[in-house]
């Protein structure tokens, strides 16, 4: 009597790991990019934290709001900076406030400093400045915009929505 597996048994065998391999792929990939979106969410947190005391100390907050620079905090991005004053790490692009929000792009495999709006999966926003659309409080919330079809703002947990404040909320 011979021992061993059909090719039958092998194919399913084979099968039943493809299925399952084919579930578990984006989850764990949903799972990768949480994970990364945490550096991001964490950095802005300390960069809005930044851009609060840098407008305590100023007279006149309009030099924290349109510097377009990190110089007056004592804590910078992590990463290495740009020309454009932006600082990058492996897998997010930190820029300086642009009118009091400061964004992190999540970088795609092409982004370079040329296309970082154009090439970027998308971009998380701390509201600096406070007030969106017809005077919605926004101050120090982080939105999310999806600036490609990859469904990036729903991969990392980012479906609700502030009315007035641009983009998804985290709920």
């Amino acid at each position: 009597m011979k021992h061993g597996f059909t090719l039958i048994e092998l194919l399913v065998v084979v099968l039943i790991i493809g299925i399952l391999a084919a579930v578990a792929m984006p989850q764990y990939q949903k799972a990768v990019e949480k994970s990364r979106s945490t550096e991001a969410i964490t950095t802005l947190n300390n960069l809005y934290k930044q851009y609060e005391l840098c407008r305590l100390s100023h007279a006149d907050t309009r030099d924290c709001d349109m510097g377009e620079t990190f110089e007056e905090y004592d804590v910078l991005p992590p990463g290495t900076k740009w020309d454009n004053e932006c600082y990058e790490t492996n897998d997010w692009v930190y820029c300086p406030p642009a009118q009091s929000d400061i964004r992190a792009y999540r970088k795609s495999p092409t982004t370079t400093t040329n296309n970082l709006y154009s090439s970027s999966l998308g971009v998380l926003t701390i509201w600096g400045y406070g007030y969106g659309a017809s005077g919605t409080n926004c101050l120090g919330t982080i939105s999310c915009r999806d600036l490609s079809d990859s469904g990036f703002c729903k991969k990392i947990g980012f479906t609700a929505t502030k009315s007035g404040c641009s983009g998804k909320v985290l709920p």
